[in-house]
């Protein structure tokens, strides 16, 4: 790391340690409230993703989920003049209880690439999205192919982090098997036609009536199923694709699938898709858990951002979210693939 660089690289430091009250950021402190919630704002701002989910601090590591939706009418049959007849309460309660599992970031900068950002006035902001960018990227991929959640991932067994919590596909196998199909055929002497009868056929079989003319009901969908020229980026992401830190992101279909709008999200299944509404999705993270240690390592000629939170992927409701998954298609020689 040149002298210039290493100047900054302590400014940064500094600035970290003002913000957690003179901690110092080579400790491993608890990060504080405030600090905490300048963090998830600077990570949902990094994604249109995570900015249309849900995102909930909780106070306990496990408890009662939050809850979404109205389950019955609020209409009733009786009195009008009786008390109470006309108003009663049918939120809905929590079907599960959420677990906060500890979940670790781990963001590494070559000195190489410190050594060109120190040039730049912005040194500072491009190491804090360089973290909150490597948390949000992290938060899509857990949250789309965990199976098991432990304590430790082995990157090269699970390059997809299944081993690092519990996400919203494998919660929804656990329980609501029901909702979940596998290895339908689709195609031409398949099970269904297109995707767009596989993607009908879903909402109106394994989505709770109730649910089934929610306006925002859609289908993300994985990117082998339908051509990319189907989707486009929103306009303001268009503008600025080339830069890492933006593209974890939304792409929106030009086509209705099924009668539904459909998206693409980054690290969903690739022969899946999900039918929900996506305030149905929810991170839970526990406030007061959040640990951050920032390590000068010389003998790899890098620096490394270790942060971990307590987190939990948490579907509100069961009964507005069904999952069919490893769909086959033609193999082009009379077989599926």
């Amino acid at each position: 790391m040149y002298s210039a660089t290493r100047r900054e690289f302590n400014a940064y430091l500094h600035q970290q340690a003002e913000f957690n009250s003179g901690e110092n950021a080579g400790q491993q402190p608890a990060v504080l409230p405030s600090a905490e919630q300048r963090l998830e704002n600077k990570v949902c701002a990094s994604s249109n993703f995570l900015q249309s989910i849900n995102i909930h601090g909780v106070s306990k590591q496990k408890g009662e989920k939050l809850g979404r939706h109205i389950e019955l009418t609020l209409s009733e049959i009786g009195d009008k003049n009786t008390e109470g007849q006309l108003h009663a309460d049918r939120t809905i309660m929590a079907k599960d209880w959420y677990h906060c599992q500890q979940t670790k970031f781990a963001t590494h900068i070559e000195y190489a690439t410190l050594n060109l950002w120190a040039k730049s006035p912005d040194f500072q902001v491009r190491l804090c999205r360089a973290a909150t960018w490597q948390i949000a990227h992290d938060r899509m991929m857990i949250g789309f192919n965990p199976e098991r959640g432990t304590a430790v991932s082995d990157l090269t067994a699970d390059p997809l982090q299944q081993e690092m919590n519990i996400g919203w596909l494998q919660h929804l196998r656990q329980q609501r098997a029901e909702a979940v199909v596998s290895n339908i055929r689709v195609g031409q002497g398949g099970d269904y036609a297109s995707i767009d009868e596989a993607v009908l056929d879903a909402a109106s079989e394994l989505i709770t009536r109730w649910y089934q003319d929610d306006p925002d009901l859609l289908v993300i969908i994985g990117h082998e199923l339908l051509p990319d020229q189907q989707f486009t980026l929103p306009e303001q992401q268009q503008r600025v694709a080339a830069d890492k830190f933006n593209n974890l992101d939304i792409s929106f279909s030009n086509l209705q699938i099924g009668g539904l709008n459909a998206i693409r999200v980054p690290f969903f299944p690739t022969r899946s898709f999900i039918i929900t509404c996506l305030d149905n999705l929810s991170i839970y993270y526990q406030q007061g858990s959040h640990r951050r240690k920032i390590i000068d390592n010389p003998k790899r000629r890098r620096i490394e951002d270790l942060q971990s939170i307590n987190q939990a992927y948490v579907i509100e409701d069961y009964d507005l979210i069904c999952l069919v998954e490893n769909i086959l298609i033609p193999d082009g020689s009379g077989g599926w693939q």
